[in-house]
């Protein structure tokens, strides 16, 4: 499988693997909300529901969204300071120290407690066995987030980075749609309307910008930025390139493939079609190129499952799709940029 077809069927019908730079991330909770982190470079994370892992040489940070219910009372310093020390009770059997004390998480209602393994003192790093396990709790207003970071050394700046991933969490509203995608260092903005995204990944690559997000039903848009290749140009130069890669997926019945040249943009669609786990599965997939100040485009939105009515929602996709370097609408914008 080529690694185009890997990605497209890594975004329509399996959890999510990347390798990323810096960039923020979500996962869907909940009442249209989400709850957003920011990755340093460098990390490879799997999202899956409302769980997160996150890894990084030797270092492990497992993160888990837990909704609270809409009766429950605000849950102050203290409250959390006693859950802590009532979840991390599994870490005190062949701890050094079995009640190590609470660290607050600045500007987050949040603490953590760090467990030294008193087996592994003195030892060598074995893999899959941490000499640190650092668990925590940090808490929004309809939601909680589990943490435990998994070491062998809390002096190191990748323990840092993990606790810094922690204190990024912020907990708000998905972008209702139309929803704008700035990526900075090509001057560009992409407008496009959409049921409510939730994003997964959005940021600067270094070979350009990526971002991708899911709607709580199932749609998914992610947007491919590039330099352009060759001394070629133009919308079609940017379509043949692209499209190319995105052929070569077995799963693209050619049969359905149709390609339409209109002034701004070349629009592909096709069908993708399959089996996953022993069922058949038929997803419309819409891709839209086009080139942008020597940088290459390619935005490209799918549904899964999919339903004749959900075309609706395809059509109003490529129609209100325009982009440029200072467009105007009213919108909710994602720039691409770690938050603060």
């Amino acid at each position: 499988m080529t690694p185009t077809s890997l990605r497209y069927l890594l975004i329509i019908v399996t959890p999510l693997l990347l390798t990323t730079a810096v960039c923020s991330e979500s996962m869907p909770l909940a009442g249209s909300k989400e709850l957003a982190y920011v990755i340093p470079p460098g990390w490879t994370y799997h999202r899956k529901d409302t769980n997160v892992k996150l890894l990084k040489e030797d270092l492990r940070l497992l993160l888990t969204a837990v909704p609270l219910g809409a009766d429950t009372p605000p849950l102050t310093q203290d409250s959390v300071d006693v859950l802590v020390r009532e979840m991390t009770q599994i870490y005190t059997t062949g701890a050094v120290v079995k009640e190590p004390p609470l660290v607050h998480l600045k500007g987050l209602t949040g603490s953590h407690a760090t467990f030294e393994e008193a087996s592994l003192v003195g030892k060598a790093d074995v893999p899959g066995n941490w000499k640190f396990a650092t668990s925590g709790l940090v808490v929004f207003s309809n939601s909680m987030a589990h943490f435990t970071v998994l070491a062998n050394s809390l002096d190191a700046p990748l323990y840092q980075e993990a606790i810094s991933i922690v204190t990024s969490l912020d907990f708000h509203d998905a972008v209702p749609g139309p929803t704008a995608v700035l990526a900075p260092a090509q001057d560009l903005k992409i407008l496009f309307e959409t049921p409510p995204l939730f994003r997964i990944k959005s940021g600067p690559t270094r070979k350009g910008y990526t971002y991708i997000g899911t709607s709580r039903d199932g749609f998914t848009v992610s947007v491919f930025v590039k330099a352009r290749k060759g001394r070629k140009q133009g919308h079609k130069a940017c379509a043949d390139f692209y499209w190319e890669q995105s052929q070569q997926n077995p799963m693209v019945d050619q049969s359905t493939v149709v390609t339409r040249q209109e002034d701004e943009r070349v629009v592909v669609s096709y069908r993708i079609r399959g089996e996953l786990e022993g069922n058949q599965f038929d997803i419309p997939n819409l891709n839209l190129y086009f080139e942008h100040k020597r940088a290459w485009i390619d935005v490209h939105i799918s549904k899964f499952p999919f339903e004749e009515s959900d075309q609706v929602v395809l059509d109003t996709f490529v129609k209100s799709l325009k982009y440029g370097p200072d467009i105007e609408q009213d919108v909710s914008e994602d720039t691409g940029k770690p938050p603060g």
